[in-house]
């Protein structure tokens, strides 16, 4: 059974540097087991409607995991991926019951004209400021 997709607006704070703002209602995204792929989709907003996601730039990819807790391949697909001009970037959880329960600590980066801006990781230890996937 198709779920609902996850829509994150994503913001840009006027900060030296500048990061990228993740409201704090989707700082843990919640992905309950066993009832198919969940579409998770983070999309520039607002005064971040200047940048794009980009895709095969190794050196900054559009999301990045943190920590030692990296998911296992298959966890997580680009679906598709980035889209909306650069603008959305989606990934399908694949969090079969009992398959995947993990959380997943994760940096996104976007593009502003010649600049890369990243969400601030706080910690690697699961600071509360870190965005996460949780799969349970």
């Amino acid at each position: 059974m198709p779920t609902t997709p996850i829509v994150i607006p994503v913001t840009l704070n006027n900060d030296t540097p500048p990061a990228l703002i993740i409201p704090q209602t989707y700082m843990e995204v919640v992905v309950q087991g066993g009832l198919g792929i969940q579409q998770i989709t983070w999309q520039l907003h607002g005064n971040a409607s200047t940048g794009v996601f980009v895709n095969g730039d190794m050196a900054h990819p559009p999301i990045a995991w943190l920590g030692s807790n990296v998911p296992a391949p298959g966890v997580f697909q680009p679906a598709p991926g980035i889209g909306s001009g650069g603008l959305t970037y989606t990934l399908a959880d694949n969090n079969p019951a009992g398959g995947t329960a993990q959380t997943y600590l994760y940096q996104l980066c976007a593009k502003f004209g010649n600049n890369y801006y990243y969400t601030a990781a706080a910690s690697l230890g699961g600071n509360p400021a870190t965005p996460r996937i949780k799969n349970n």
